[in-house]
């Protein structure tokens, strides 16, 4: 413990980009590194790129792992999400060349920071802008719903039981606190509802990447890339697929992305032909009721006791929407 407590405070001090160049330093002892960035910030995360000027230059991702509240870093998120990305890769690596992840390469946990190589791509949300999108677009989003299935199915794939009363207590205590919109109280009646018919079902557990989401799918050449890999929960493959479909859905309702609304359905359908190509089967039924449930809890923490503005507003029509569509998904009329 009197260790650890002198080494925080060693590095108590260090920027960021010094503690990418230590971790990766201290690996590859002697060797010329040149770093740049960050390249990508997140709320729990610094990217930055570097060249290992070895014989061969590699070129290099280091990842400073922070805690989201106190964007302090946070050791134990690197050592989870390194374990998780030497697993992974380990089991696509003798499975197919074309799903892949980033090669784990070096951990410093004192320093919350791991390498991995450098993969030169574009995220699927950023693909989704470029005019290519109307003749590639199917193309791509099948290869990611693929690159899931397959995911799924390498992992420790079982059967069991739905057991929703985790989840019915989170939607009683947004029953208790609703948003005001009235497609919310309506969505929580249809959850309640229905959850008797739900539990109990037989489903496909197996690992699951945990924040799956268009901007943790990297397209490069003929590769596919999942990123970003948890591991930390065993649950029915639909937890995945609901977060994935309500991403994209709302980010295809999105202002910006206005001009892809037309082929919405067609991107779905292409993602589901990828997935039924490679992974385990789904319950339509579980995967729509979660998603609905998901989107109730996201619309909570997103907007509940938010100032009104233009902003808020444009987010609570996105939510009541998919709402609306999801409680008819799952039969029910909401108006």
């Amino acid at each position: 413990m009197k260790n650890d407590i002198q080494n925080d405070k060693a590095h108590a001090f260090d920027s960021p980009i010094e503690r990418a160049r230590k971790a990766v330093s201290d690996h590859y002892a002697g060797v010329n590194i040149e770093i740049d960035g960050p390249v990508s910030i997140r709320d729990n995360s610094q990217i930055f790129h570097a060249t290992v000027n070895t014989a061969t230059p590699l070129q290099v991702a280091i990842k400073l792992c922070l805690d989201p509240q106190t964007k302090t870093p946070d050791k134990s998120a690197a050592v989870e999400q390194f374990a998780a990305l030497e697993r992974v890769s380990n089991v696509l690596e003798n499975d197919n060349n074309r799903f892949r992840v980033p090669k784990p390469l070096c951990l410093s946990a004192e320093l919350a920071t791991f390498a991995m190589s450098w993969v030169e791509g574009k995220s699927l949300t950023s693909r989704l802008r470029h005019p290519s999108v109307f003749m590639k677009g199917e193309d791509w989003i099948h290869g990611i719903g693929a690159w899931l299935g397959n995911f799924h199915k390498v992992g420790p794939l079982r059967r069991c039981q739905v057991c929703l009363d985790e989840r019915i207590k989170v939607i009683e205590e947004l029953r208790i606190s609703p948003m005001p919109d009235r497609a919310f109280s309506e969505a929580i009646r249809v959850l309640q509802k229905t959850a008797p018919a739900i539990n109990g079902m037989d489903v496909e557990v197996s690992w699951l990447h945990g924040d799956c989401k268009t901007d943790n799918f990297l397209l490069s050449g003929n590769g596919i890339y999942g990123i970003d890999i948890s591991l930390s929960y065993e649950n029915p493959v639909e937890y995945d697929l609901a977060q994935f479909m309500n991403n994209l859905d709302l980010l295809l309702r999105s202002p910006q992305y206005l001009y892809l609304r037309g082929m919405q359905s067609k991107l779905e359908a292409a993602f589901w032909r990828g997935y039924r190509s490679t992974g385990p089967s789904v319950s339509d039924a579980y995967l729509n009721w979660l998603r609905l449930g998901f989107s109730l809890s996201f619309w909570h923490s997103m907007l509940k006791g938010r100032h009104r503005n233009i902003r808020t507003w444009i987010l609570n029509r996105l939510f009541a929407k998919q709402a609306i569509n999801l409680c008819g998904k799952i039969g029910f009329g909401v108006n």
